[in-house]
């Protein structure tokens, strides 16, 4: 079971859940909503948790070449990678349905967004391009951006200079 906590990528998805954090705060003007704010922290973090197994899952022949990624799960032959692409599969399905089940249509398209730029155009591009830093700072700016979305309903100004500023 540990191995397949440690192929979410804890430590991105406590990280990111910060600035969503941050972003719901921006997003909600003063008022706060406790019971969204966890809704969406859950949901989002699901999807993350979702991006980092698919991103193991695709990275898993270059991780055996470096020393800081060799003994990971996928490498190592600790998990299936058929079960791997379940978990992550059903992880992204959770993900959604919260946010679309608590939030609306607008975070669940910017957390669909941010999915699809990590794990197909940040784990594809990262080691053919050297513009990949960028392509990951995208996905990157994405999670405040889900939080102020939870919180307003509204991509405006203050979204996109959030976004912009990550």
């Amino acid at each position: 079971m540990i191995n397949y906590y440690l192929i979410t990528k804890p430590g991105i998805i406590l990280g990111n859940l910060l600035t969503v954090a941050a972003g719901f705060l921006l997003g909600s003007h003063g008022n706060i909503d406790i019971l969204l704010f966890l809704e969406t922290l859950m949901g989002i973090a699901f999807i993350i948790a979702s991006a980092c197994v698919f991103n193991n899952y695709i990275d898993r022949n270059i991780d055996n070449k470096m020393e800081r990624t060799k003994k990971r799960a996928l490498v190592q032959g600790l998990i299936n990678h058929r079960n791997a692409l379940i978990f992550a599969t059903l992880l992204a399905f959770l993900g959604t349905a919260i946010l679309y089940i608590f939030t609306n249509t607008l975070t669940v398209a910017v957390a669909a967004i941010g999915f699809f730029v990590y794990v197909v155009l940040y784990s594809f591009w990262k080691s053919r391009t050297v513009y990949g830093t960028a392509i990951g700072s995208v996905a990157g700016a994405v999670p405040p951006v889900v939080g102020y979305c939870a919180a307003s309903n509204a991509f405006d100004a203050a979204a996109a200079i959030l976004f912009a500023i990550l």
